[in-house]
């Protein structure tokens, strides 16, 4: 993910979340055709910025023993 380009930033797609036998797993996306970047709005760039600063106090607050959060949202 870019959140520094002018006006917005892009989510870039390169792997989907299945469920198989219900355990949540990352997999490349079906076809070519679904690696893609999607322009993201300043508004959305705002929003994620401030969920994770949210996220990290969170994290602090719980201790890393007890987080369990899936991080689908990587580093930015």
């Amino acid at each position: 993910m870019e959140l520094d380009g002018p006006g917005g930033g892009l989510l870039h797609v390169r792997q989907q979340l299945q469920r198989p036998k219900g355990k949540p797993t990352l997999v490349p996306v079906k076809s070519r055709m679904g690696v893609r970047s999607i322009p993201l709005p300043s508004v959305t760039v705002l929003a994620l910025r401030e969920r994770q600063t949210a996220q990290q106090a969170e994290r602090r607050l719980i201790g890393e023993e007890g987080w369990q959060a899936d991080d689908l949202c990587v580093q930015f």
